[in-house]
């Protein structure tokens, strides 16, 4: 029988809904990272016999840590294709001149 009174060695840890306030996302896009992007979450935890996951908060934090300085990404520059009308306009005014 496990001796609740001693502090488990694992340290705290965080289900979904704790790891979701602490990363700012939802509890459902987590749930689709785990599957889809798993990159985008901290390493995770399912023990045996049971369905939902659990986060341990010393590997949530080191993940953080890893992903502190990282630079903004640029915003999506627009694809190929046909320009806009008002693309199309200032390049003809850029012709005529």
């Amino acid at each position: 029988m496990l001796d609740t009174s001693t502090p488990l060695p694992l340290g705290p840890v965080l289900g979904l809904n704790e790891l979701s306030q602490l990363i700012k996302k939802s509890p459902r896009s987590i749930l689709a990272d785990r599957s889809r992007a798993a990159h985008r979450l901290p390493p995770d935890c399912t023990p045996p016999g049971t369905k939902a996951p659990i986060w341990l908060l010393e590997d949530v934090l080191a993940w953080l840590r890893q992903h502190r300085h990282q630079p903004a990404q640029a915003p999506n520059r627009r694809g190929r294709g046909r320009p806009t009308k008002a693309e199309q306009l200032a390049r003809a005014a850029e012709g005529k001149q």
